[in-house]
């Protein structure tokens, strides 16, 4: 018998390889499919601050996930980490001009990657897919995370 969780499982592996296969920019396919997402996030949301926990929030990470993403970031030399005026503590993290310069590439990417993989799919098959992924996402996080 199939299992949501093992279907879910299978999926993310084949998604992943198929995208690192469909990554045929010299420039471009030597980052992952999550630093390819970060980058995204980070240059959609560029007009405000974004810190790590948005990062986590967005992805659904842990906290040492998430560093560790960002710290590999950094090293490719996508994003900085700067100290904001308000609270010297506080770290919000940057994309580097040359993310913002593969970011048009990697936006490109994504969305030919999308559009492959949901070839044959009609609006409300899309919509209803995304409404069972969101219960399924919620069901796990009240597991998770019972206080909220």
């Amino acid at each position: 018998m199939k299992s949501i969780a093992g279907e879910l499982k299978k999926t993310n592996n084949l998604i992943k390889r198929l995208f690192q296969g469909c990554s045929k920019d010299e420039k471009t396919s030597k980052y992952t499919y999550m630093c390819r997402k970060i980058t995204g996030y980070l240059y959609f949301n560029r007009e405000k601050d974004v810190f790590q926990k948005d990062i986590e929030r967005e992805f659904s990470l842990r906290r040492s996930s998430a560093s560790k993403l960002v710290d590999g970031l950094e090293e490719k030399g996508l994003v900085l980490r700067q100290t904001v005026e308000s609270d010297k503590r506080l770290k919000k993290i940057v994309l580097t001009p040359v993310a913002i310069s593969n970011c048009e590439g990697f936006i490109k990417q994504m969305d030919a990657f999308e559009k492959m993989i949901t070839d044959g799919l009609s609006d409300e098959d899309i919509s209803e897919f995304l409404r069972i992924i969101a219960l399924i996402q919620q069901n796990i996080q009240k597991s998770t995370n019972p206080e909220g």
